[in-house]
């Protein structure tokens, strides 16, 4: 671990003298060292360097301070060093080193103790709150160490060493208290009340309220709070809640704005076309003065601004005293007419200064809906009388009109050429685009899916069979079992006959003389023999199918299955090596699917072995889930390998082309066309589904109703909220009950991070995590895969191709890309629903991951509420 410090370079094996002294203080502030903390124990308490915790840009003054990490207590009597230390240990508060001061001897003992904070605060009165804590617990210091500008002379020697303590100020807090409850015992909140009132923090039923929260979850809402600092490698906020009199010493009415940190020119030029043009070429006099309003609020805009400033210096200067003395608030860009306000869309410059998300690309170059819907057939056109093709992928917004134009050539196709064969996600999409084309008087077989049949015709207990059968890896046997079932049940009714002798018909009617409309299920189980008779057409995105076969075998059916007479010597080694693996492991699985006939021996002689074995043998990753008790696992569909048109709007061509390694990608992509409603997303909360059971399902939807003012009937969110509703996030496609309407789709689809980890290590990316060991047997010798720490989700600033915003992420900028995959498909999906590339509607949209075309609005939804955390 590094810190940053005023360290000065001169090493001293007694205390230095006055006009070293004098030199010192001029010169430590000129440059803030980086080092290890090893390296600053060592330079500070055995080799004597002078150094100072406070950091400052400029001389030792209160309003030069820029930052805080390293804090010191000087004890010169009253205390011993063994007693200083047990009440480090009894406390667990421990610094990062002890030294003995150069006024040490063994009849005065004296030395000073430095600690570490978790993070920098970057403001004087965080850091003064530490360091009183401290002092409240040590009151045995010297009471001269209150200030952060103060310098601290190096030792003769170190008395105690851990460079791996740290403190932080929540814990400090708790530290204190437990020291006040143990040695105040009478009047403790008294004692408490005092210190809370002494440093401005709020005292509740005698607890200070200091508190610590990862930042995404941080929402304080209407509370007073201050903000101390922020742990970058945990993404954890520290803060406090003022108390009523360090909150309300503002008089009433006057704008308070917390001071925005660490802002550069560049930055702020990255983030303000005005200013950008301020700095290099020069704006009018509003505009200087509106920028000034604005540059007030950032810490050291007066310099930043003055930097711009080359003319009239002196009358700015007096501008300058007017705004601060008149508490002016920041002009928004609109009543400074500024010329990029429709370009940046926000209120001002501060508040686009503390955005979370940020437009990366401002203009679009749009083509018109008759552009697209020509583009479009003609790429599909082209696509389908391409003899030479591979696989072609076309790219084009939902609502364009893809079904109608596929439709449209089926219609006008030579009928001596290869008949089509269209694909659909759903048996609802596969319904309706065969419904059209019979409208169309085309001659169309639909496939049949076994399961939905037999519910549609009331066959409950054959269907359960059928599920028994698909569950153990007997596929090949359900029409067998079919078979049997109409020869011994003489007593069905015509229909029932009739369709179970359709379903049992099926390859008879893929001779390739007719179009056949299907789902993507059934394409990916149909042989190529069959598959190349036809000229195949996918609709949608037909990688989400394959990426959504996971499914998980517990170790009690695992256990079984090694004691099963029917499982081959490599496979029972491989199963146990996998269950040894330590908790997060995420490999190849490597294991040889049964022999049919073994399989159906087991499965008739073993009975007991009911879990989906014959489907975790075929898997192709999987991942070790020690907490539940299971494997999860990956199954990749083998793809067909015949030439096919793939048309969607949420396909993703570097995924596509990592996956079909081998094969010929060609990607055509229709131009964006603007929509004709309206896109407004709300980015606050993350809307995850963790998120919302923490808040509450009725906070929520009470917050969201007054904004919408729309009805349940108008909302798509996760099943879990309304388990009635036949559409959800992940069941969205082809349903246009929603077209043309106001509607609201809210939250943000993650999956759990084994998802994204089991299909990145099947297209080949570094998904290695670092993996518990497992508890039962932490000696195990198993071979595992590496594991690399870095992979772990957290909160990063990343990008898509239109925004630059934070998000839970993995740092591996591939995995990146694939979760984002799986977020906009399901997003873009769920928005299509309204049709807003034809309508004059309204989405509202609730995720805090941004999606194209959205008005983002990223100020606080959620009603105050005492559900509210």
């Amino acid at each position: 671990m590094k810190i940053k410090i005023h360290l000065d370079q001169k090493r001293y094996s007694s205390k230095p003298q006055q006009r070293d002294i004098i030199e010192i203080n001029k010169s430590i502030t000129n440059k803030i060292t980086e080092c290890e903390i090893r390296d600053f124990i060592d330079m500070v308490g055995n080799n004597g360097q002078t150094f100072m915790p406070g950091l400052m840009n400029g001389a030792r003054k209160k309003e030069n301070f820029v930052g805080q990490q390293v804090y010191g207590l000087d004890f010169d009597e009253g205390i011993t060093f063994e007693e200083f230390m047990e009440r480090a240990e009894e406390l667990e508060l421990y610094p990062a080193f002890v030294y003995k001061t150069f006024s040490y001897t063994e009849e005065h003992p004296k030395f000073r103790a430095v600690y570490i904070n978790d993070c920098i605060f970057e403001e004087w009165k965080g850091a003064n709150i530490l360091l009183k804590m401290l002092r409240y617990i040590y009151p045995e210091s010297d009471k001269a160490c209150v200030d952060a500008s103060r310098i601290f002379f190096g030792g003769k020697a170190n008395l105690y060493v851990n460079e791996d303590a740290s403190i932080n100020v929540r814990d400090v807090a708790v530290c204190l208290q437990a020291y006040i409850f143990k040695n105040k015992k009478s009047n403790c909140s008294k004692v408490i009340k005092k210190i809370g009132e002494n440093l401005g923090i709020k005292v509740e039923r005698g607890i200070l309220r200091i508190l610590a929260e990862c930042s995404e979850d941080t929402r304080n809402g209407s509370r007073p709070v201050y903000i101390l600092g922020l742990n970058q490698n945990s993404s954890i906020i520290y803060y406090i809640e003022e108390n009523e009199k360090s909150y309300t010493q503002h008089a009433p009415g006057e704008y308070t704005r917390r001071i925005i940190q660490h802002k550069t020119i560049q930055d702020i030029m990255e983030c303000c076309p005005l200013a950008k043009e301020f700095y290099e070429k020069g704006v009018d006099h509003d505009k200087k003065f509106m920028l000034a309003t604005n540059l007030r609020y950032i810490k050291g805009g007066r310099n930043l601004f003055f930097q711009g400033i080359h003319d009239h210096v002196e009358k700015w200067e007096a501008d300058w005293k007017t705004i601060l003395i008149n508490n002016y608030h920041p002009q928004s860009c609109k009543n400074g007419n500024c010329p990029y306000v429709d370009q940046c869309r926000c209120k001002n410059m501060c508040e686009k200064l503390e955005r979370k998300i940020t437009v990366i690309k401002h203009k679009r170059d749009y083509i018109t809906l008759g552009e697209g819907e020509y583009l479009l057939q003609r790429y599909i056109s082209d696509s389908i009388n391409d003899t030479g093709k591979d696989i072609n992928l076309i790219k084009a917004q939902t609502a364009l009109g893809k079904t109608y134009a596929y439709c449209q050539l089926a219609s006008q196709r030579d009928p001596n050429s290869k008949p089509l064969m269209i694909a659909l996600p759903t048996i609802k999409l596969q319904n309706e685009v065969y419904d059209e084309l019979i409208d169309r008087n085309l001659e169309v077989y639909k496939t049949i899916s076994v399961s939905n049949m037999l519910d549609e015709i009331g066959l409950d207990e054959l269907s359960e069979q059928v599920y028994g059968l698909y569950k153990k890896g007997l596929g090949a046997k359900v029409k067998t079992l079919i078979r049997e079932y109409l020869l011994n049940n003489k007593d069905l009714y015509d229909y029932q006959k009739e369709q179970l002798q359709e379903c049992l018909d099926t390859n008879k009617h893929l001779i390739g003389d007719k179009m056949v409309v299907t789902t993507h299920a059934m394409l990916l189980r149909l042989p190529e023999t069959i598959l190349s008779r036809y000229e195949i057409v996918v609709d949608e995105d037909i990688l989400m199918t394959i990426f959504k076969n996971t499914g998980s075998v517990s170790f009690d059916e695992l256990e079984k299955f090694i004691k099963s007479k029917y499982i081959t010597v490599d496979n029972k080694g491989r199963i146990e090596t996998i269950m040894q693996m330590p908790n997060g492991t995420v490999d190849v699985t490597g294991l040889h699917e049964m022999f049919q006939v073994d399989l159906e021996r087991m499965c008739s002689d073993e009975s007991d072995i009911s879990g989906p074995i014959q489907e975790f043998l075929k898997s192709s990753t999987f991942h070790v889930n020690l907490e539940a008790e299971r494997i999860d696992y990956f199954t990749n569909i083998p793809f067909p390998k015949v030439p096919m048109t793939i048309i969607s709007a949420t396909l993703n061509e570097n995924i596509y082309r990592n996956y079909f390694r081998n094969r010929y990608i060609e990607l055509k992509e229709v131009h964006l066309i603007q929509y004709r409603g309206t896109l407004k997303q709300y980015t606050a909360y993350s809307m995850s589904r963790s998120f919302i059971k923490n808040v509450g399902v009725d906070l929520v939807k009470r917050s969201i109703y007054n904004i919408t003012k729309l009805d349940d009937d108008n909302i798509i969110t996760f099943k879990m909220l309304d388990p009635t509703k036949s559409i959800y996030l992940g069941k969205t496609e082809g349903y246009n009950e929603l077209k043309g309407k106001n509607i609201c789709v809210v939250g943000t689809p993650h999956n759990v991070p084994f998802i994204y980890e089991l299909i990145g290590k099947y297209l080949g990316y570094d998904v290695s995590t670092n993996a518990n060991s497992r508890k039962e047997n932490p000696s195990s010798k198993a071979e595992t895969p590496e594991h690399d720490e870095s992979v772990k989700m957290n909160v990063r600033k990343v990008r898509n191709e239109y925004y630059s915003f934070q998000m839970m992420t993995f740092e591996n900028k591939l995995m990146q890309e694939l979760q984002f995959y799986f977020l906009e498909s399901e997003l873009e999906q769920a928005i299509g629903r309204a049709r807003l590339l034809r309508f004059d509607c309204t989405v509202f949209l609730f995720s805090n991951y941004p999606c194209r075309q959205a008005e983002i609005i990223q100020d606080d939804y959620l009603l105050d509420d005492m559900s509210r955390k």
